[in-house]
């Protein structure tokens, strides 16, 4: 058996985790904020100091909230842990992967001299085959670089489709 301790106020979760929330989750939280820790009750959350864990009473309050704060996530100098009451699950932490190399055609073009440019399409044309012959469709990418507005939201985006949220 696990013990917890503490009764953080939103207020108090932006100070451990280093972060200002948004006026909107701030809004949002504070008037569902239960006090005592045991049976959060749906539409309500309680927040434990030790560990750093908050516990919402249903799927649809943690989903809410794990959404506006996985937009802060990077920014956590310390991170949290959120469940909600329906079944004890943990929601799972999502964790950005470096999943692809990827080279924007203008830069081989400016970047690299002829003989490196055909070494470097001969080896994507090997991966390209080989991963037909395993019968895999080609890879169809939507690149988004890190400087576009876009970014960051997309990255939303895809940790609400990973985590379920």
């Amino acid at each position: 058996m696990s013990t917890y301790f503490g009764n953080l106020s939103v207020d108090e979760m932006e100070r451990r985790a280093g972060v200002e929330f948004p006026t909107e989750l701030k809004d949002y939280m504070e008037p569902r904020r239960q006090q005592r820790a045991n049976n959060v009750k749906p539409g309500k959350w309680h927040c434990f100091d030790v560990p750093f864990l908050l516990v919402c009473g249903d799927i649809e309050t943690a989903t809410e909230i794990c959404y506006h704060l996985g937009l802060l996530r990077f920014d956590f100098k310390e991170p949290i842990r959120i469940s909600h009451n329906e079944e004890g699950i943990v929601m799972p932490d999502f964790e950005r992967e470096d999943r692809y190399l990827v080279l924007k055609r203008s830069d081989i073009e400016k970047y690299l001299p002829d003989d490196q440019k055909k070494l470097l399409y001969f080896v994507a044309g090997n991966i390209r085959d080989d991963r037909t012959l395993d019968g895999k469709e080609p890879l169809q990418c939507v690149v988004v670089e890190h400087d576009w507005p876009e970014y960051e939201t997309t990255w939303a985006a895809i940790e609400r489709r990973v985590t379920g949220a």
